[in-house]
């Protein structure tokens, strides 16, 4: 029964762990570790774990792995060389067909939404890339980072007020 219940979360819940730590660390095989280290303490906690409270669970375990991460690559002085590099691949791209145009925008767009969250504090990067990316309600992203909901509110209303400022000035600069 445990086998089967942990089997379903990891299915369920995999993909959008390692696209949460894609964001964070900008690399893809730092992120595969982060995904996997986040389901062996899953599997270490599932005993005491309840079912309800384990998709918080699993993002809080996943962000306090990238921050550690993170800790240890700006301390090597590596981060600046893998900051953001490969984060929006998880994304899908918008059926262009064959049209060279609208996938080059939608590049484009990627890069720069990528760099609007680069520039949050990380607080503000964690809430985007959970509720706008990976689609967490409010109550969940509250869980999984351990903070008020009405904080959560707060810092996702300042983070998008930043974004669409940065965006804005970004896009006003490529096209004049």
């Amino acid at each position: 029964m445990k086998e089967l219940y942990f089997r379903h979360l990891v299915d369920r819940y995999k993909d959008r762990i390692y696209t949460y730590a894609t964001y964070f660390l900008g690399d893809s095989e730092q992120a595969k570790d982060v995904t996997q280290e986040v389901f062996i303490r899953f599997w270490q906690h599932l005993e005491t774990l309840k079912m309800h409270k384990a998709k918080p669970w699993l993002f809080r375990v996943a962000r306090n792995l990238c921050i550690d991460h993170h800790r240890r690559l700006k301390s090597q002085q590596q981060y600046l060389e893998h900051n953001m590099s490969d984060s929006l691949e998880s994304l899908q791209h918008p059926d262009d067909g064959d049209n060279p145009t609208k996938h080059t925008e939608a590049v484009f767009m990627q890069a720069e939404l990528r760099n609007a969250i680069k520039q949050l504090p990380e607080i503000q990067q964690s809430i985007i890339i959970l509720k706008e990316i990976e689609g967490l309600s409010l109550k969940e992203v509250s869980q999984a980072l351990e903070t008020p909901i009405n904080t959560v509110k707060v810092y996702l209303m300042r983070a998008r007020a930043s974004m669409r400022k940065n965006l804005q000035k970004s896009l006003k600069t490529e096209w004049v």
